[in-house]
């Protein structure tokens, strides 16, 4: 999916950075998550994946206004 989203000349571009952002991702995530469990417990980790979820499906919905099922000719498809 991002690949098709670049240009032929920046896929491996964007390739590298989808891959560097998950292992940071890998890097960071049990480390906060460590921390919230400790200071609020399994429902503190369980409140504040919802809310990082919701901010997630928010920001996607809000940028892909212009994007639609089955596009017509010269519109961009899911």
């Amino acid at each position: 999916m991002l690949t098709k989203s670049a240009s032929r000349d920046n896929t491996a571009t964007v390739i590298g950075l989808g891959h560097a952002s998950r292992a940071a991702c890998g890097i960071i995530a049990p480390t906060i998550g460590g921390f919230i469990m400790q200071q609020a417990g399994a429902r503190g980790v369980g409140l504040s994946c919802l809310g990082s979820m919701g901010l997630a499906l928010s920001y996607w919905q809000l940028s892909s206004k212009h994007l639609t099922w089955g596009a017509k000719k010269g519109e961009k498809e899911l």
